[in-house]
Order: structure tokens, then C-alpha cells, then sequence
């Protein structure tokens, strides 16, 4: 009798670590795995009708004196050149979930400690189910909200300038 729990011990100590093991490769390997836009928004990129942008850039123009400059580009649909720049620097980054992802509950809020930000809207359909928020927030985090009762998923952009390059183009192409 006491010889099976002998065996069963010296089998849990070395089961339990490889369990262990392999439990802490999966999650790493998760979260370091890439994911390009698709699979950011859950539909082909190929298959987004329509965009809307807006930019948030806030700082002090002179000592002393706030400000805050916003700037957007909306109603961008295929035909048009702006719609085509901004899905492409989406398009050229590839993306990291965050361990955040891994709560059972939902993510409600969230901080901002840039002084800029992108949000940026697809649609590619007419239902409230075929839209998509991605809100950049600085230091590549990505904020995805497709409106599930979930509240929203944490991405991390592996090009950090995305932000940067949405930003400076929405600046320069958009109306303040």
C-alpha cells in the first residue's frame, strides 16, 4: 500500500514541473505571438468599407499656456486616397496582446500617459457588429473595442511609431 504512494509522489514531482512548465512556454509564446490587423479587428482588412480618424494632441504652446488640437479625417471610403494612407500604417505593423486579455472580467477603463492620441473607427458593414474602435494610446498600446459586452482587448503595436505616423498624418491631411 505504501509503496503506490511512494510512486505516485516521485511521479507528481516530476509531472507537476513539466506541467508548470509548459503552462508558463504557452502563455510567453502567447503573448509574444504577432498578429497582423485582421486579426486585430476580427475581419479581413480587405473587407473595411469605410473610416473615420481623429487625432488628440495636447501640450503647451508657449510656458504657461495648455492646449489641446485635435484633428480627424471622416467619411473616408475606398476611393479615397486618405482612407488607403491610413489603413496602410495600420496594415504595416504587426500586433502583441496584452496579458490583460487573460481576465475573465471586463476591461472598463483604461489610461492615457501620452500627450497624444488616435482613435481610429472601420466599418465593413451596416450592423453595429460590423464596426471596430482601435484607440492608440502611447507606448504602442492599442485599445480594440468591437463592441462586445466584454469591454475591450489590449494590443501592443511592435512598431511603437504607429501612433507617430497616425498622428502626423491625420496633422497634416485632416481638419483641425
Amino acid at each position: 500500500m505504501e509503496s503506490w504512494r511512494e510512486d505516485l509522489k516521485k511521479y507528481l514531482k516530476i509531472v507537476i514541473p513539466i506541467v508548470i512548465a509548459l503552462i508558463v512556454i504557452f502563455v510567453i509564446t502567447w503573448r509574444l505571438w504577432s498578429h497582423n490587423l485582421s486579426k486585430l479587428i476580427s475581419v479581413n482588412e480587405d473587407s473595411v468599407t469605410a473610416i473615420a480618424c481623429g487625432v488628440i494632441v495636447s501640450g503647451a504652446k508657449e510656458p504657461g499656456v495648455p492646449s489641446v488640437d485635435a484633428y480627424q479625417l471622416q467619411d473616408l471610403d475606398k476611393d479615397d486616397e486618405e482612407f488607403n494612407a491610413i489603413l496602410d500604417i495600420l496594415k504595416d505593423s504587426k500586433y502583441r496582446q496584452s496579458f490583460r486579455n487573460l481576465l475573465p472580467w471586463a476591461k472598463e477603463s483604461d489610461t492615457n500617459e501620452s500627450n497624444k492620441s488616435a482613435m481610429v473607427l472601420l466599418i465593413w458593414g451596416d450592423t453595429e457588429s460590423d464596426r471596430c474602435v482601435l484607440t492608440f494610446c502611447g507606448n504602442g498600446r492599442i485599445l480594440v473595442d468591437q463592441g462586445a459586452t466584454d469591454g475591450y482587448k489590449v494590443y501592443y503595436a511592435i512598431d511603437d511609431s504607429v501612433l507617430d505616423k497616425l498622428v502626423t498624418y491625420v496633422q497634416e491631411h485632416g481638419v483641425n
